[in-house]
């Protein structure tokens, strides 16, 4: 099996590898030096730390803390003021959004901080400040620099076989600002002092609707050293694309009004832990090197196994958190809470809240040649919600497609890159794509899961139990270096088109874009959102003008007549199967109108057939540029069009039943 599916399987299920306690002298892939396992005895029994003694500070946090808690100030500041120097010189500075991000080695390990910033889409006079602290640890890098030091004795071909293996903790400090301006020279140290502010219980002093949470990753997928702040879960360095998989989250939310906080409740804890399912050779490296973490760079400060699952929720008032401060137990618990340790909730329980539980399942396909590829994935995800007063169960289906082309020469350099590490394309430059995504949210029939009707689970009666996304995204990686080769060029043509068919952005921009002031690499993503009101306008349309929109979209979206006769019987199809059942009963089913709606939107060329479907007055959409300037720094704006009415009917509960939940952020 290649490597990449042996990641692949590895990080989608997580094995349950040790059940009983963990010892942490013993490594499947290497042995330890007489220091690391005198270290190890002491953090496995405490009553054995005779070196260090308890209060030992986590030695990679306090090489952090000495090299930055001084200077973090000066360097946000540099960064910042950067930023706005450049912006004032620049015809579209007033709507340049982009944020700051910085890096710095410490040879076994590195960090990376990163601000980015968009307005709220919930208040036109706020904006959201998402600061992303992160550490990185490569496998390769820090298990060499032991083995040189006589640390650990590992041979050099077990040592290969950590290669793209990375660790990666990120602390996500979420807060707002009043502008632009504001936000991107608010408060450095929610930036650059997040992982202490866990650490040394600030947590306690959020603001209102603000959210700090530390969650800890591995990489998936191998192939270089990962350097780069991450988004999306991707990180990129040298061409070199790593995926990284979530492994344990910890949460905390300031709660704000419009939170609709219960009993005078301030503060709101969540944390994860994710469970595995299958074995896998590479199994053994990830979960040696979490291990050797543990009594190393991260000692003290890592509770969990690498295979443990358990989610919890908890809800404290301003009372709660001064009793729990000022008894040890109660206290105690919370730290190892806040650490992920393995707790069975005993002086916490008057404060836990509800569970939640997720069942999510995937049908991916990928079809690649030597210039042209795609990928496609299906999926669903069952979220069910309990608290007090009973069980809500919301499930999220989606279907996605992307189109994508490379550079011939790439793609060959991908080719021998997985040859040599025997498996599919580690390597992956793709100069462009164009990707479609839909996702239907909806409230689930309560008895139709308990008696397990297929058929009822999937159908809505009620049209405010359900929502739509639909995505279209256009990505292009070429550089060009002079804004007369980007004037002609298809790329420009082609980037133009989708910010006329698919956006409302400002005609400044688009004229810069136009001109070549903006250019490629870019990325412009734009984001449909459909609320019950646009469903029954749908409903609604007779099918002699709904057929009319399916033929006029597939003889634009298609020049050969066949090829325009296969695009209409087969929309048609999907929406035959599911309107005539509709009419005859009342009730949606959702999955039938997931396929019509996917079939439409791999085809539809331009967001009027949408509107027309749906009705403009009915849609909200909203997206995003982010571009190249001329002078190669970054370029980012925002826009949106339409009425507001929410973001889904499961954050629609959360938000309006005061659930004791963490809430999404609030971006596009």
């Amino acid at each position: 099996m290649a490597l990449k599916r042996w990641l692949f399987i590895l990080m989608i299920a997580l094995p349950q590898l040790l059940w009983g306690a963990e010892d942490l002298t013993k490594f499947s892939t290497f042995k330890l030096g007489k220091n690391l396992k005198q270290r190890a005895l002491e953090i496995q029994n405490p009553q054995l730390k005779s070196i260090r003694g308890t209060n030992d500070p986590n030695p990679m946090y306090q090489r952090i803390l000495d090299a930055i808690q001084n200077t973090h100030r000066t360097i946000g500041e540099q960064l910042t003021g950067h930023l706005l120097r450049l912006n004032q010189g620049f015809d579209l500075g007033n709507q340049n959004f982009d944020g700051i991000n910085w890096q710095k080695p410490f040879g076994s390990f590195s960090i990376g901080v990163n601000r980015q910033l968009s307005p709220d889409l919930f208040d036109d006079h706020r904006w959201i400040v998402d600061d992303t602290f992160t550490i990185f640890i490569n496998a390769s890098t820090y298990l060499s620099q032991l083995q040189e030091s006589g640390d650990i004795d590992i041979s050099d071909r077990q040592l290969a076989a950590y290669a793209g293996i990375t660790f990666k903790r990120s602390y996500r400090y979420v807060h707002f600002a009043s502008n632009f301006t504001n936000a991107l020279t608010s408060d450095y140290s929610k930036l650059f002092m997040s992982f202490w502010k866990m650490r040394t219980g600030d947590i306690f002093n959020l603001g209102e609707y603000e959210i700090l949470s530390r969650s800890d990753f591995m990489s998936i997928q191998g192939g270089g050293l990962i350097s780069s702040p991450s988004y999306g879960g991707f990180n990129v360095s040298g061409g070199v694309i790593a995926s990284f998989e979530k492994l344990s989250k910890v949460q905390l939310q300031g709660v704000g009004p419009m939170d609709i906080p219960i009993n005078n409740e301030f503060l709101r804890l969540s944390f994860e832990k994710e469970e595995g399912r299958e074995v896998t050779g590479q199994t053994r490296l990830q979960a040696d090197f979490f291990k050797l973490l543990k009594i190393t760079l991260l000692s003290y400060d890592i509770g969990y196994t690498y295979s443990e699952t358990d989610k919890k929720y908890f809800s404290f008032t301003r009372q709660d958190i001064q009793d729990i401060q000022a008894n040890p137990s109660k206290n105690s618990e919370l730290q190892d809470l806040l650490k992920l340790k393995k707790v069975k909730v005993q002086e916490l329980t008057p404060y836990q809240t509800q569970a939640e539980y997720r069942e999510k399942e995937n049908f991916s396909s990928k079809y690649s040649a030597l210039i042209w590829g795609g990928e496609a994935e299906r999926g669903s995800q069952t979220i069910m919600i309990t608290k007090e007063s009973g069980q809500k169960t919301f499930v999220i289906h989606h279907a996605k497609s992307v189109r994508f082309t490379e550079r011939i020469l790439t793609k060959l350099a991908g080719i021998i890159f997985a040859a040599i590490f025997k498996s599919d394309s580690i390597l992956t430059q793709y100069q462009e794509s164009i990707g479609r995504e839909i996702i239907l949210e909806f409230e689930s029939n309560r008895s139709a899961i308990e008696g397990n009707d297929q058929d009822r689970m999937r159908e809505v009666t009620d049209p405010t139990k359900l929502s739509l996304r639909i995505i279209k995204e256009y990505k292009n990686r070429t550089n060009f270096k002079k804004s007369k080769d980007w004037k002609k060029s298809d790329v420009r043509n082609r980037a133009m088109g989708f910010a006329e068919r698919f956006t409302s952005l400002d005609s400044g921009v688009k004229s810069n874009l136009s001109s070549g002031s903006l250019k490629s690499p870019l990325v412009i993503q734009s984001v449909l959102r459909i609320e019950k009101e646009g469903i029954a306008h749908f409903n609604a349309m007779t099918r002699e003008s709904v057929f009319q929109v399916i033929d006029d979209l597939c003889k634009v979206s298609e020049t050969e007549t066949a090829k325009q006769e296969y695009c209409y019987k087969m929309i048609e199809g999907k929406y035959k199967a599911y309107i005539i059942p509709y009419l005859a009963s009342g009730k949606i089913h959702v999955v039938r109108l997931k396929d019509f709606l996917y079939s439409l939107n791999n085809q539809f060329d331009d967001v009027k057939y949408f509107q027309e479907l749906f009705g403009r007055d009915f849609i909200f959409i909203s997206g995003s540029l982010e571009a190249t300037r001329s002078n190669g720094k970054l370029f980012m704006t925002y826009f949106h069009e339409g009425d507001f009415r929410g973001l889904g009917v499961m954050d629609n509960y959360i938000r309006e039943s005061g659930m004791v939940l963490p809430a999404p952020i609030l971006n596009y």
